[in-house]
């Protein structure tokens, strides 16, 4: 599974096999299972025809054959995602010909998506604003991020308003 998914449904068309093998065998399986191919990486839904397996309750594959062999394998994948605030965070020296600067943001909430333990550890997202050389009113773009997780929209506008100096 990749970081950042987890697993929602699985299922296969096969209810029931028939198992044949030695004696010896025969009394260790435990269960029957239909595997994903290891080359595949769950990113998102996965539907195929996949071999089926004996396996001992050790997990441990037993040889044997199995009518029917193979069976289709649905899996169904959630994305982890939160939503959490966009913080504006003006940043630099506010020229001298305003005394002061507001701001609007087009959007302040956004989605982010990763592992849990990331997706835990971000509570906001910031969009860091430099209003060195605002002097009148600006929309600007800025681009977001966040620690370990990506962001949804990856771009906010911020509409500066710049209130001038009365002097």
């Amino acid at each position: 599974m990749a970081p950042g998914f987890e697993l929602k449904k699985v299922s296969t068309d096969v209810s029931e096999v028939e198992v044949t093998s030695d004696e010896s065998i025969i009394d260790q399986i435990d269960h029957v299972v239909a595997n994903l191919p290891e080359n595949e990486v769950l990113n998102g839904n996965y539907s195929g025809r996949v071999a089926l397996q004996a396996v001992s309750a050790d997990g441990t594959i037993l040889a044997s054959a199995i009518n029917p062999s193979k069976a289709r394998l649905e899996v169904s994948v959630k994305k982890l995602t939160k939503t959490v605030p966009v913080r504006v965070k003006l940043t630099g020296k506010m020229n001298d010909k305003v005394s002061d600067i507001s701001y609007n943001l087009n959007q302040d909430q956004v989605t982010i998506s990763g592992s849990q333990a990331a997706l835990d550890a971000v509570n906001e997202v910031v969009a860091t604003v430099n209003v060195s050389n605002i002097t009148k009113d600006t929309s600007l773009s800025v681009n977001l991020a966040a620690d370990n997780v990506s962001v949804e929209p990856s771009v906010v506008t911020v509409q500066l308003t710049a209130t001038k100096n009365s002097r």
